[in-house]
């Protein structure tokens, strides 16, 4: 992680045992990075849970009038039916008033049902600029972790990373292992940075709730679902009833987390205290997913280069050598079709016997396809 500007300033080391505050700064009791301003966030959450909260009403309003609506058309129609050349004209007159109140009713059902429309598409608008404000106050933070590689640190060279690679053009070119875009020894200090604030949420909650019954039972429904799918994980030769079981609890308790979501976010949103836990906690979460996602990234790409070497009895490329790194990536070039399951396919040829072009060679089954994680990331 990135020293801050004080300890930059005194040219002094800079560790850190939380992600927003430096050793050296917490103990002098001083501000360390400037702080997350969430004010922005804050206000245009606000405005999407009054744009949700008039939407849920009004199709509340709507399902009740389309009810009215269509028993009225079924009275109109039995009237219609019931109306004969000998009915009488006050029977015509209230099948006409029926007929006009039918329209009427419809015309405001339509009016209602188009402001209605208006309103989700405003909250579906208002929703991507949260979560745009959300992922761009993420990267504020993840921006601490980035840096350039160790290589080229050392070498006091420049160091560039092309777009979605972690391995800088510097190593790419003298084919040697780069250690990356970012520092992994301090990046798992994101990995959990959301969970006290989680904590800080829910101990909120239980102390404020006018019945906190029911959010407690969730939330010892949720640990007990976990608890169960614990044995589930990291096995092999799951037997199909092993199988079924573990989704169903998986599928149980993720209805259970979205019960708990559900209170955590309808409650107290005029309290300025919760907002600011609750809109700091969407923040770190996003840091969370990001740095896991980070990792897989780099992992991923590392064994693409070497061609997966575990699956050919080599060691791990982040253990190889200087040489074996060097081979590895050379036998990649050689052998383009190798497989991640460990099978090699012959390079295809033409009708006419020789080397297929690379269009061809796109839809050859044994092409070694990409496996980058794509980083979705979603509030």
């Amino acid at each position: 992680m990135r020293s801050c500007e004080r300890c930059d300033r005194q040219g002094q080391e800079c560790s850190y045992e939380v992600w927003d505050q430096c050793v050296s700064c917490k103990s002098d009791g001083v501000a360390c990075w400037p702080p997350i301003d969430l004010r922005t966030l804050i206000a245009v959450t606000t405005e999407l849970r009054n744009l949700q909260r008039d939407a849920d009403s009004l199709r509340a309003t709507l399902t009740t009038r389309h009810a009215e609506l269509q028993s009225t058309y079924r009275e109109l129609v039995q009237r219609k039916n019931g109306l004969s050349a000998a009915s009488s004209q006050a029977d015509k007159i209230n099948f006409s008033q029926l007929q006009e109140m039918a329209r009427t009713m419809k015309m405001d059902f339509d009016q209602e049902k188009g402001r209605f429309e208006r309103l989700h598409k405003a909250g579906q608008e208002k929703r991507e600029q949260k979560e745009g404000l959300a992922h761009e106050l993420a990267d504020l933070i993840m921006d601490r972790f980035a840096q350039d590689c160790d290589r080229c640190t050392d070498l006091q060279q420049a160091c560039t990373f092309p777009e979605k690679s972690h391995f800088c053009a510097a190593c790419t070119n003298a084919v040697v292992r780069c250690s990356g875009d970012a520092d992994w020894q301090d990046n798992d200090l994101l990995w959990h940075a959301a969970d006290p604030v989680s904590q800080q949420v829910d101990d909120f909650l239980l102390e404020n709730l006018a019945d906190a019954s029911e959010f407690k039972r969730l939330k010892t429904e949720e640990q007990r679902l976990w608890a169960l799918e614990q044995p589930y994980f990291g096995r092999s030769g799951l037997t199909t009833e092993e199988q079924q079981e573990h989704s169903h609890l998986h599928a149980r308790r993720l209805e259970v987390r979205e019960s708990l979501e559900q209170v955590r976010s309808n409650k107290f949103w005029d309290v300025p205290d919760y907002q600011q836990l609750w809109s700091l906690r969407e923040v770190l979460s996003i840091c969370e997913t990001i740095s896991m996602r980070w990792w897989s990234d780099y992992d991923t790409e590392l064994n693409e280069l070497t061609g997966y070497p575990r699956q050919r009895n080599l060691p791990d490329a982040d253990q190889m050598t200087e040489e074996q790194f060097r081979n590895a990536v050379a036998w990649v070039q050689a052998h383009p079709y190798y497989k991640y399951d460990g099978s090699l396919s012959s390079r295809p040829t033409s009708k006419e016997g020789s080397v297929a072009s690379d269009d061809d060679a796109s839809l050859a089954p044994g092409r070694w396809s990409r496996l980058r994680t794509v980083c979705l990331l979603q509030s």
